[in-house]
């Protein structure tokens, strides 16, 4: 199960700990059916990071994948890692989709890595992937 959660969360103005508690509690949900389960959290924007206080909600996600073994695939990180190297300018308005396409080409790609992997290997889920150089 890909589980893509957190913004409208913030948006609407979530508790965090109710965040937290519905992460876990769908876990709990996913691990009874016997499904495995990878988290993907938000999307990073420079020109929304004021506007979101997203910190509180991308911490529970961490730490709901770390205490239950489950993937996290932290769009946060990388995507703000790519906008402050310059491999992408995500601060831009524009109204061309060509940088929205590259950047979602290359998160699916990192998450298909991390997908194939984890169902390939005996490792244990929410261990870190090396995502440098992609």
């Amino acid at each position: 199960m890909v589980w893509q959660t957190g913004t409208a969360d913030a948006i609407r103005g979530v508790d965090p700990d109710d965040f937290r508690l519905a992460l876990d509690d769908g876990v709990d949900t996913l691990q009874a059916a016997g499904a495995d389960t990878v988290f993907i959290n938000m999307q990073y924007s420079p020109r929304t990071e004021a506007m979101l206080a997203l910190g509180a909600y991308a911490d529970a996600m961490r730490m709901i994948a770390l205490r239950r073994e489950v993937i996290l695939f932290d769009r946060l990180s990388i995507m703000k890692k790519w906008s402050e190297a310059g491999v992408f300018d995500l601060y831009a308005a524009t109204r061309k989709t060509d940088v929205a396409e590259q950047v979602h080409d290359c998160l699916g790609r990192l998450l298909a890595t991390v997908v194939v992997d984890a169902a390939s290997s005996n490792s244990h889920f929410g261990e870190e992937h090396d995502l440098e150089g992609v």
